[in-house]
C-alpha cells in the first residue's frame, strides 16, 4: 500500500464520505439563468471560463470565470453558417484556445478562439460517444457501431490517422454498446487512457494505439457487474439497463489532473459517486475509498468542477451551481 501522509501504512481501505479528507474547497460559481437549460457536459479553459452543453441538447452556453453569460453557440453558428444543422453533443476546448464541437451531422466543428470563423469537419470524421485531444488537437474517439467497439484518431481536419485500435470485455459486449454514458478515455501524458462502463480495468495507450498497460484498483463500495444485458427484444434490453443501473457500478467518467494524474469517477445508484485517484503508472494515490453525493463535471489542473447531485435532480429551488474542490497537496 502506498504511504500517504496523515495515515497510516497498515491501515486497511475502507469507504469514507467526507470530500474534505482529500480535497479542499476552493469557492462556488451560481450560473447566470438567462439560458440556462440543465447541464449535460462541462468544460473549463485556462482562463477559468465554463463551456456547458445543455441537457436538452439544444445549445452549448459560453460562461465567464464568475458564471455570467458570454455568448450562445446556436447564435454564433447561425450567423456564420446559416442553415447549419445544429445538433450539439458536447463543447471542448482546445489546446490552441479554439473551440470544438461533437454535433450530430456534420459530426464536428471547430470554432476559432474569437468566434469568428466555424469549420465543418470532412466526411472522414465520425463523432465518438467520447473524445479525448492531444496536444496536437488529433481527436481519439470512442466508437460503437455496425463495424464494431474501437477507437478512432483523427487529426485536427477530421481525417482518420488510426482507423481502429482498442481493447474491451467482450463478455460485457452489449452493455458497452448501448450505453450512454461509461465509456470514457482522456490523453495525459503522452498517453491515452481509457475505461469501459463495465469493469474497473482502465487500458493505457500509445498515441499510435499501441497498449502499454492495463491497471485496475476495485474501490471498497464497487459492485461488479455479474453478466450483460440481453438485447433479443426492446422490453429485455431496458430492463437490463435498468437493473444494471440499479444493482451495480459503473464507470462515470474519466479525468485528467495536474502533473501526472487522473481521476476516476464511479457512480452507484440513487446519485453516489466514487472518487479515485490514480498516477498514469496506475498507483492509487489516495489511502481510502471515496464516496460522495458531488459529481465531477469536468476538471482543470489540480481543481475539480463539481455539482450537488441530488439537489440537482431533488430540489425544485435549486439554483445552478459549480462548486470547485482541489485535490490536498499532501496528494
Amino acid at each position: 500500500m502506498i504511504l500517504v501522509l496523515g495515515f497510516g501504512c497498515n491501515e486497511k481501505r475502507i469507504t469514507q464520505y467526507n470530500i474534505g479528507l482529500f480535497f479542499d474547497k476552493v469557492h462556488s460559481i451560481k450560473l447566470d439563468t438567462t439560458f440556462y437549460e440543465g447541464i449535460k457536459s462541462l468544460d473549463v479553459d485556462d482562463n477559468g471560463r465554463l463551456l456547458v452543453t445543455n441537457e436538452k441538447r439544444t445549445d452549448i452556453i459560453l460562461y465567464n470565470r464568475d458564471g455570467i453569460f458570454q455568448n450562445k453557440f446556436s447564435t454564433i453558428v447561425d450567423s456564420l453558417f446559416p442553415g447549419f444543422n445544429w445538433s450539439p453533443n458536447r463543447g471542448f476546448f482546445l489546446t490552441d484556445n479554439n473551440l470544438f464541437i461533437s454535433n450530430n451531422g456534420p459530426w464536428g466543428v471547430s470554432i476559432s478562439s474569437d468566434l469568428t470563423e466555424l469549420n465543418p469537419l470532412g466526411r472522414t470524421y465520425i463523432a465518438g460517444s467520447d473524445l479525448t485531444f492531444d496536444e496536437s488537437n488529433n481527436i481519439y474517439a470512442f466508437i460503437s457501431n455496425y463495424l464494431g467497439i474501437y477507437i478512432t484518431k483523427f487529426d485536427s481536419n477530421g481525417d482518420v490517422i488510426i482507423s481502429k485500435f482498442g481493447n474491451y470485455p467482450k463478455k460485457f459486449a452489449n452493455i458497452i454498446d448501448k450505453a450512454i454514458i461509461g465509456n470514457s478515455l482522456v490523453y495525459k501524458n503522452g498517453s491515452i487512457f481509457f475505461k469501459t462502463i463495465a469493469e474497473p480495468k482502465i487500458y493505457k495507450y500509445s498515441l499510435e494505439g499501441q497498449l502499454l498497460d492495463t491497471f485496475e484498483h476495485v474501490p471498497t463500495y464497487y459492485r461488479r457487474p455479474k453478466r450483460d444485458i440481453r438485447t433479443e427484444t426492446m422490453q429485455y434490453m431496458m430492463a437490463d439497463i435498468r437493473s444494471f443501473a440499479e444493482k451495480y457500478s459503473a464507470n462515470f467518467s474519466i479525468h485528467a489532473l495536474e502533473k501526472d494524474k487522473i481521476l476516476v469517477q464511479y457512480s452507484n445508484y440513487n446519485y453516489e459517486y466514487g472518487l479515485q485517484i490514480l498516477s498514469v503508472d496506475g498507483d492509487n494515490l489516495l489511502p481510502h475509498d471515496l464516496l460522495v453525493n458531488y459529481k465531477v463535471l469536468a476538471t482543470h489542473d489540480d481543481m475539480l468542477y463539481m455539482i450537488d447531485a441530488k439537489s440537482y435532480h431533488f430540489d425544485e429551488n435549486y439554483e445552478p451551481e459549480i462548486i470547485i474542490y482541489r485535490l490536498k497537496s499532501n496528494f
